[in-house]
């Protein structure tokens, strides 16, 4: 197990290490322990420095390693931060779409859970909305179901404040609409109900003040 003072001493090494050989040898050595390591109290500081140094090659390497755990890792108090940090070191392409085909496994679980749920948090954020369209498109298209969860709402919060693409909101509204009975004495979906009449405006948000 690593414990605090095995972290800081990881850690030292890794900022120690400056030759690509010598990290390519520690890398192989550590990648088969590298999902718990994700989900480690301070393990999971260990992993932040350690893919900072990372070439893309091995980022794409962790990717593979952790997809059969991915839910497990990120529905983990430790691991959602591990998970955070590796979104925070994408540079490529390939990096992008290992990360789609890792949320895409159970994203209603990634929206709700207490801790998964600032994966998808962070992604909408740090994201333009053109880059995140997996994750758009699954928003909108179950929105009913994401909304009624004190997690969920938070993500459709900062979804609504930083769409611009129309087709996507009306998408959203059209659902929300077709599904007003249910969710508009949910306390935590009524409150973005208001948020659509204030950033959308009326024209939008014509149906909540219909109901």
């Amino acid at each position: 197990r690593l414990c605090y003072k095995g972290s800081i001493l990881s850690q030292s090494l890794i900022d120690s290490i400056n030759d690509e050989k010598d990290l390519s040898i520690f890398f192989n050595k550590i990648i088969p322990h590298i999902c718990k390591i994700m989900c480690l109290d301070y393990g999971n500081y260990f992993f932040q420095k350690l893919i900072r140094k990372l070439n893309i090659q091995q980022k794409l390497n962790i990717y593979q390693i952790i997809e059969p755990e991915f839910l497990a890792i990120a529905t983990n108090k430790c691991g959602t931060h591990s998970i955070q940090s590796l979104i925070d070191v994408i540079q490529s392409q390939n990096e992008l779409l290992a990360l789609n085909k890792l949320i895409t496994q159970n994203m209603l679980l990634l929206f709700t859970d207490d801790n998964a749920y600032h994966i998808m948090m962070k992604i909408i954020l740090d994201f333009p909305e053109e880059k995140r369209n997996i994750l758009n498109l699954y928003l909108v298209m179950n929105v009913e179901k994401i909304i009624i969860n004190v997690n969920g709402a938070f993500c459709i919060n900062k979804f609504i404040i930083n769409n611009k693409n129309l087709k996507l909101r009306k998408i959203l509204v059209d659902n929300l609409q077709n599904n007003i009975k249910k969710i508009v004495f949910n306390k935590f979906s009524c409150i973005n109900l208001l948020l659509i009449l204030q950033t959308f405006g009326v024209l939008w948000g014509n149906f909540i003040i219909k109901i």
